[in-house]
């Protein structure tokens, strides 16, 4: 196995390996390198087989002169090496599933925009961009607000002048997750309330170092570990290259991004479900066969948990969008209404003088900031 044990991440990936061997029936012999021990001995002998870290690319170079059956780890997609030579399996975590977790819980909160920050790990592996890329796409393809991407180096100021209420940031990993958690709070920026915070990974320590508790899409390492001990019983059968995607866990719920109905799957799903969809007229009717339970269970669930109906929930998301709208956006009245899920320009109209005894447009002029 070429893996660096100093780092904490090969490590974790050796432990998943080395549990899984101590699991299984089979009687196998491994030998741990780095890459500098492997190139002064590595060639001595023939090996069966390589689960080797990819990311780092003298491997790459080292298993292709070996000629042995690879299983390659990646911590991404990004850059995959053409081996034609052996039989590889290609594993890596499946970054789209992870975005999508992200996306749904930050959804499930309240968020109305979705950010990304990567800090400096743009600039330290390819997997923070795929993360990036994959994250946008989630966003986009439900047609949510994207406000883009940022570093180290541009997230101040996008804090101080462009931070909009229900603002989600997806992190590039915990660490990010932590230092924009440190940023927001010397900023006095309120978390969760103004600003919501994922990472990935579920990193323990950095969440024991974090101001605020990381909610985090779980992503272990061990697992990664313990699908590269059992892919190396399938290469024997393996003509091309084959590539599989790791599934991430589920969402640790904390104090950074916390969603108060996370133990309730009726309740999350329902309400994953308004936010993605409160803009295409939807009525309960939907959500509850969203949900797939009668109008009785999930009416109960909502008014013993939120204390409001069903009905009175997807009002407030569309009146609470739409006032984010006005304040933030240059978008006409009927725009507006549209976008939101109300019936019509008139119902937003009727809506705005019951409940904040104002007009939409007045509504605008008390809450831009040139007034």
């Amino acid at each position: 196995m070429l893996f660096d044990i100093k780092q904490p991440y090969d490590r974790k990936i050796t432990d998943g390996i080395l549990d899984a061997m101590h699991n299984s029936n089979r009687n196998l012999q491994i030998t741990f390198m780095t890459y500098d021990e492997a190139l002064l001995v590595a060639h001595d002998q023939d090996w069966d087989a390589i689960i080797a870290d990819f990311d780092r690319l003298p491997n790459i170079d080292l298993c292709a002169s070996l000629k042995a059956p690879t299983v390659a780890v990646f911590s991404n997609l990004q850059r995959m090496p053409e081996l034609t030579d052996i039989p590889v399996i290609f594993l890596a975590p499946d970054s789209e599933k992870i975005c999508q977790l992200a996306r749904d819980h930050l959804l499930a909160c309240g968020c109305r925009q979705f950010a990304y920050f990567a800090g400096t790990a743009d600039d330290i592996g390819l997997w923070a961009r795929e993360r990036r890329l994959c994250f946008k796409q989630a966003v986009l393809e439900e047609g949510l607000n994207w406000a883009g991407a940022y570093t180290t180096q541009s997230i101040r100021h996008f804090l101080q002048t462009d931070l909009a209420p229900g603002t989600g940031f997806l992190c590039a990993s915990d660490t990010q997750a932590r230092q924009l958690i440190t940023l927001a709070q010397n900023l006095n920026i309120s978390i969760p309330s103004q600003l919501c915070v994922i990472g990935i990974d579920n990193d323990e320590v950095e969440n024991q170092l974090s101001r605020i508790p990381i909610s985090t899409v779980t992503l272990a390492p061990s697992d990664l570990g313990k699908a590269a001990f059992e892919a190396l019983f399938e290469l024997s059968t393996q003509h091309q290259p084959v590539t599989k995607l790791i599934q991430p866990g589920e969402v640790m719920n904390r104090l950074s991004a916390f969603l108060e109905v996370n133990d309730d799957p009726l309740l999350s799903t329902a309400l994953k479900f308004i936010y993605k969809h409160y803009h295409r007229s939807i009525k309960a009717e939907q959500v509850i066969a969203e949900c797939k339970t009668s109008r009785n269970t999930l009416e109960s669930r909502f008014k013993t948990v939120l204390e409001k109906s069903i009905h009175q929930v997807l009002h407030d998301v569309r009146l609470e969008n739409a006032k984010d709208m006005l304040k933030n956006t240059r978008k006409g009245i009927d725009e507006v209404a549209i976008q939101c899920g109300f019936s019509s320009p008139q119902y937003l109209y009727y809506i705005f003088r019951k409940e904040l005894g104002m007009t939409p447009t007045k509504y605008r002029e008390l809450n831009t900031p040139e007034h």
